[in-house]
């Protein structure tokens, strides 16, 4: 149990015992309170967001790939969890494809895929703070780590636009021996060199468990209540279009130098390409300048976590 699931429990009258007090610790000078938790950091929303997302838990539509058990543990900004709050989450799939749009940027997407709404839902959280989802294990595309996105509401509010980011040996595994995931090529982006990633750091990391016939993975999110971020399309079940970055970046949607994902001045990297798209030997338009992919011992060190100094 994380110390926000503890104090969320404590919230709702839910732990017993000498911990009910929300004391961390007492002295014989008196009881020191808990300090607030640190809010989850923004990162960008990127270019694949739509808004009118399904009201589901189940966003699979029977795809392929990894069973996965999406958990999000929301909580206010001292602590306590949010029942009233709704998340949004889109990801690719397991061949990196995002419904809705096509494999590569500026190519306009079969009809199908544009019509196509999977592994995007909204879930509201119950009386514990909690959103379930039943998913897939995200795949991965030219320019980007393994990762999700999400939005918290409250209301009509987009509190928080972020992402979720996995383990990185649990990726490379799938990727490697997973058939619905094998490609013919190493990924180039892992989270240790992905900007974004770094840019949210610790705090948007999941823990992942292994179950029988999922994996599941729990996140905790603390967000502002008053947190007014700039417009970032409609709420859920609102009309539907794209929204814009999160506050601070600019209108492309991610900060200078970051890599992209999509066209325009943050999209992939020179000769790199959009989600799902395979030239020969995986190289896009002109296969120059793109990130060489890491191979043996610097590949297992980029994978694992480092040691603390």
């Amino acid at each position: 149990m994380t110390e926000l699931h503890r104090r969320g429990l404590l919230a709702l009258g839910l732990a017993g015992g000498a911990a009910a007090s929300g004391v961390s610790a007492a002295s014989e000078g008196g009881a020191q309170t808990k300090a607030a938790p640190k809010l989850t950091p923004a990162v960008t929303e990127g270019p694949y967001y739509l808004a009118g997302a399904p009201e589901r838990a189940d966003i699979r539509e029977g795809l392929p790939g990894v069973a996965v058990e999406l958990r999000f543990h929301v909580f206010d900004e001292t602590g306590a969890p949010l029942p009233s709050a709704r998340v949004d989450v889109w990801h690719c799939n397991a061949e990196g494809l995002y419904s809705g749009f096509s494999d590569a940027p500026g190519r306009e997407p079969p009809a199908a895929l544009k019509a196509a709404r999977f592994l995007r839902g909204v879930q509201t959280a119950d009386a514990r703070g909690v959103a379930r989802f039943k998913t897939v294990y995200p795949g991965w595309y030219e320019g980007r780590t393994t990762h999700i996105h999400y939005k918290v509401w409250l209301g009509d509010r987009a509190v928080l636009t972020s992402q979720v980011f996995l383990p990185d040996a649990l990726n490379e595994f799938l990727y490697l021996h997973a058939a619905d995931y094998k490609r013919d090529r190493l990924r180039q982006t892992l989270n240790s060199n992905d900007g974004i990633a770094q840019q949210g750091g610790e705090a948007t990391f999941a823990a992942v468990a292994e179950g029988l016939d999922r994996f599941r993975v729990d996140f905790d999110v603390v967000v502002d209540r008053a947190a007014k971020p700039r417009a970032m399309g409609g709420p859920p079940g609102g009309p539907g279009g794209r929204g814009g970055p999160p506050p601070g970046f600019p209108p492309d949607g991610l900060p200078p130098g970051f890599p992209g994902e999509g066209p325009g001045p943050g999209g992939p990297p020179p000769g790199g390409q959009g989600p799902g798209a395979q030239g020969p030997g995986g190289q896009g338009p002109g296969g120059q300048g793109r990130r060489q992919a890491l191979t043996g011992e610097a590949r297992i060190a980029a994978l694992l976590p480092k040691a603390s100094p």
